[in-house]
């Protein structure tokens, strides 16, 4: 089996538990992914581009500065530009971040639900998906050309529809 087709079914796992959507930045390098995984939804994620939040997005920066899990809700005091509210506007009312270096290699995980946030148990379950996601995606450099495009077109298909 390749990682390609090992993949799907991992990112697959994680609609159940994220009804608003994820976003899955795999192998940061200085601030850009290797691989970029979202399912928020189009309106969300246009608004998110266009008003350029991620400099602002507390999410992103606590992925960046730590390691482990987090809450939206315990951020929020951290939020001066507003992010975690205009997303709750869009439904993307309660969340998780997940963060993980591995291999040096960081990987950031945000996942997004409409009405609660996430137990303990679909905590450790998004914990586990992620790093399947980090280690199926890791030696990506020595995949097949191939293999990088089905990725990339994954990545592509997920985030824009």
């Amino acid at each position: 089996m390749t990682e390609r087709s090992d993949i799907s079914p991992i990112l697959e796992e994680l609609n159940p538990l994220c009804p608003a959507g994820y976003a899955l930045a795999l192998h940061i390098t200085f601030t850009t992914p290797n691989f970029l995984f979202q399912t928020y939804s189009g309106d969300w994620t246009e608004h998110y581009t266009q008003n350029g939040l991620v400099l602002f997005d507390p999410i992103v920066r606590w992925g960046f500065e730590n390691t482990g899990v987090s809450t939206w809700g315990a951020l929020a005091e951290n939020d001066s530009h507003g992010v975690l509210k205009s997303a709750a506007d869009f439904g993307l009312k309660f969340g998780t971040v997940i963060a993980i270096v591995e291999g040096d290699s960081r990987t950031i995980g945000g996942f997004a639900r409409p009405d609660r946030d996430h137990t303990e148990e679909e905590i450790e379950k998004l914990t586990s998906l992620l790093k399947k996601t980090h280690h199926h995606t890791i030696a990506s450099k020595d995949l097949s050309e191939e293999d990088q495009a089905a990725l990339k077109r994954l990545s592509v298909s997920l985030t824009h529809g």
